[in-house]
């Protein structure tokens, strides 16, 4: 009886040497290397396109007019300036940003980008000895049609005062700023033209606009922004800012096929751009500094 036992016991062994091992061993093979396979993509899409988290702010104009959530105090923008010298930021330039994305060059650790639209003349007179003073750069952001002018398109009535050639001349010669487009002439005011029943206030398609028209508009408008600053005619003009942060599939086509490499929209929050991935540098989005804004909870987060 106990031989009988001991047999059946080597033939239950048999049969799983048999039968479990080699089964096992061929779902192995199979099931390994998808699982394999997974995590190692993961690892390398991590290492091939690496990321690193860029904070992005949006300023304007700076001068003392309250109750503007776009403009601040000349006190707040050096608050500002301070507060990134003594906590170890560094603002960073339109080309440490392509450097980064596409040939791999590291960023400094904790990069901020500065960008300042609409070309107001108190960003030459006030923004730029600041910049200068925390040696800091930044990336203007002009209006072509508004170049050097002290009155709104085809009228008399006069707006902020903006700066034109010459300072930006200037501006650029100092190698703390870049200049970027805020388009020629797709930034418009609506109660400047009341009578007017199509006003371009960004770069979306008007209503009742064919495509052909549109792409033809802004084909024309792209071309007018290099025109007027044709002085810098050696200058790569490689990043946008969206009027009014408006943009759509079609639009973001027609400004990365004019050369913009680079843009931003008026959405708030935190980028993450990737190394070998140019879309990680379009679309960016950006956080106002008001005169309530609170340094602490933007860059601590």
């Amino acid at each position: 009886m106990k031989n009988k036992s001991t047999k059946n016991k080597y033939k239950i062994i048999l049969l799983f040497i048999l039968f479990f091992v080699p089964t096992f061993t061929i779902l192995n093979s199979y099931l390994y290397p998808l699982v394999f396979h997974h995590s190692t993509q993961i690892v390398e899409d991590e290492t091939k396109h690496p990321s690193t988290k860029v904070t992005a702010l949006m300023l304007h104009s700076v001068c003392d007019i309250e109750g503007s959530v776009t403009i601040i105090s000349e006190k707040k923008l050096e608050n500002l300036l301070q507060y990134i010298v003594d906590n170890d930021l560094n603002t960073v330039s339109q080309k440490e940003l392509l450097d980064y994305v596409y040939a791999g060059i590291d960023l400094p650790e904790n990069p901020v980008v500065l960008t300042f639209d609409d070309g107001y003349y108190n960003n030459y007179t006030t923004v730029f000895p600041l910049l200068k003073k925390y040696h800091q750069k930044a990336i203007f952001f002009p209006i072509g049609i508004s170049n050097g002018k002290d009155v709104y398109r085809n009228t008399d009535i006069e707006i902020y005062k903006h700066y034109g050639n010459k300072e930006i001349a200037e501006m650029m010669a100092s190698g703390l700023i870049d200049f970027g487009s805020h388009t020629y002439d797709l930034h418009r005011v609506k109660k400047l033209e009341p009578n007017c029943d199509k006003v371009r206030i960004s770069v979306l398609k008007l209503d009742n606009e064919t495509e052909e028209e549109y792409k033809k508009a802004m084909q024309e408008d792209f071309k007018k922004f290099k025109d007027e600053f044709n002085n810098f005619a050696d200058y790569d003009f490689v990043a946008f800012s969206y009027p009014l942060g408006e943009h759509d599939n079609l639009s973001e086509e027609l400004v990365w096929q004019a050369g913009f490499k680079i843009s931003f929209t008026v959405n708030e929050g935190y980028n993450y751009v990737k190394k070998g991935v140019p879309e990680s540098l379009l679309c960016l989005n950006r956080i106002n500094i008001s005169e309530m804004s609170n340094f602490e909870e933007i860059f601590k987060k």
